[in-house]
């Protein structure tokens, strides 16, 4: 039983991801490529947290990770960006049936970028690991960001490896 929901929590995870991506770049005209990563632009990700269930590993915290821009490893090693999923975190709203809708805003360099989005059971990014996957972000100077599932990314789910 706790299989299935966590493999049903993941499920319902990976598409409230990708579907509630989303991003913002800087309005105005055409920017050239190469000085696009330069500038502060964001990917915004929506979480949907069901209500809290006996014997099921409920997320209470989200990690953002970005993991390539344009086909390039990212080499900044900067830490995950972290997220609270709680009542009275800024970005949370409660949903029907104790559940809540949870959206993180990161900062992302221009481009075609892949991010990892890990959810845990502790706060602050802590506990173990409820479900992982992967979510590409087309962050553009005028256009805004365009999500779609990252290639070969399916979400899985199970303890902290």
């Amino acid at each position: 039983m706790e299989s299935f929901a966590r493999t049903l929590a993941a499920s319902a995870l990976l598409s409230l991801l990708l579907a509630g991506c989303r991003g913002a770049g800087s309005s105005g005209g055409v920017v050239p490529s190469s000085l696009q990563q330069q500038l502060a632009k964001t990917a915004s990700f929506t979480v949907y947290v069901p209500a809290r269930t006996p014997g099921v590993a409920t997320p209470a915290s989200l990690a953002v990770t970005l993991l390539q821009v344009n086909g390039a490893p990212y080499l900044t090693k900067a830490a995950p960006f972290t997220m609270n999923l709680t009542a009275s975190t800024k970005g949370c709203t409660p949903v029907a049936g104790g559940a809540l809708s949870c959206t993180a805003t990161v900062p992302a360099p221009g481009g075609n970028d892949i991010f990892t989005l890990t959810t845990y059971t502790g706060l602050n990014g802590t506990g173990k690991q409820v479900a992982t996957s992967q979510a590409r972000a087309m962050v553009t100077a005028s256009l805004g960001t365009k999500c779609t599932p990252a290639p070969n990314a399916p979400a899985s789910s199970g303890a902290a490896r």
